[in-house]
C-alpha cells in the first residue's frame, strides 16, 4: 500500500512547555481504516486537529502526500448550527466554494447513498432542525461528497442508533474498496464487533 500520511516524533499541544501528547509516530497508506481510542482529554482531538493544520504543531514532523486532500468531521457538539442554511447546502458546500458559478448536483451514487443514511428526506430542512444523529450523518457525507481522500472522523457515530452505525461503517468500507479513501476515526466504542471494522487500531495511554 502506498503512504500518504506520516507522523515523526510528533509532539502536540496549545503550550510548548505543556504538551498534551509527545513522540507521536504514526503512518497512513491508502484505503485503510484506522481507529484511534484513549479516554476524554487524553489529546485524539489535539492531535487530528494538528495533522489537519488547524492548530501548529510544538516539534516534530508531519508528512502529507502532495495529491493528498484532507477532510475534517468534527464533534457536532463543536460546531455553531444557528445560520440559516439547508442540509444540501451544507453537503454541497465544499464543491460549491471551488466552482462558485456552476450549480451542484448530487450525482446518482451520492444520492443513493444520501438514501442509504436516510438524508434525503431531509434535503431541505434547515440544518438547525437536525437530531443529533442526523448532524453527524450530514458532516460524513460533506466529506465524502468533498472528493478528499484522508478523511478525519472526531467521534462521527456516537449518536447514531445501532443500525445507522453499521449502515455507515460498510460505506467507509466500500469507499475504502472503491475509491482507495483513508479513514482515520477517533472513538470510544470497544466493543469487539465494532472495532473488527478496522486494519489497524492504535490507543494512547500515558499521553503518548
Amino acid at each position: 500500500m502506498n503512504l500518504i500520511s506520516e507522523l515523526k516524533e510528533l509532539c502536540v499541544g496549545y503550550k510548548k512547555s505543556q504538551p498534551v501528547l509527545s513522540s507521536v509516530n504514526l503512518a497512513l497508506h491508502e484505503a485503510e481504516m484506522i481507529a484511534l481510542l484513549g479516554a476524554n482529554g487524553s489529546g485524539k482531538s489535539t492531535l487530528i486537529k494538528t495533522w489537519t493544520g488547524l492548530i501548529p504543531k510544538i516539534s516534530g514532523n508531519i508528512y502529507i502526500r502532495k495529491d493528498i486532500k484532507l477532510s475534517l468531521v468534527p464533534q457536532f457538539k463543536n460546531i455553531n448550527f444557528s445560520f440559516p442554511l439547508k442540509v444540501k447546502d451544507v453537503i454541497l458546500q465544499p464543491r460549491t466554494a471551488r466552482s462558485f458559478f456552476r450549480k451542484q448536483q448530487f450525482s446518482r451514487l451520492e444520492y443513493e447513498l444520501l438514501e442509504a443514511l436516510e438524508i434525503t428526506k431531509i434535503l431541505n430542512s434547515l440544518i438547525s432542525e437536525c437530531s443529533g444523529g442526523q448532524l453527524q450523518k450530514v458532516l460524513l457525507c460533506r466529506s465524502l461528497f468533498s472528493g478528499a481522500s484522508l478523511i478525519f472522523l472526531d467521534e462521527p457515530l456516537d449518536a447514531l442508533d445501532t443500525q445507522s452505525i453499521q449502515i455507515a461503517l460498510n460505506l467507509l468500507k466500500k469507499e475504502t474498496k472503491l475509491h482507495y479513501k483513508t479513514f482515520f476515526v477517533i472513538t470510544h466504542n470497544i466493543d469487539p464487533e465494532f472495532i473488527s471494522n478496522f486494519s489497524k487500531v492504535f490507543k494512547i495511554q500515558n499521553n503518548k
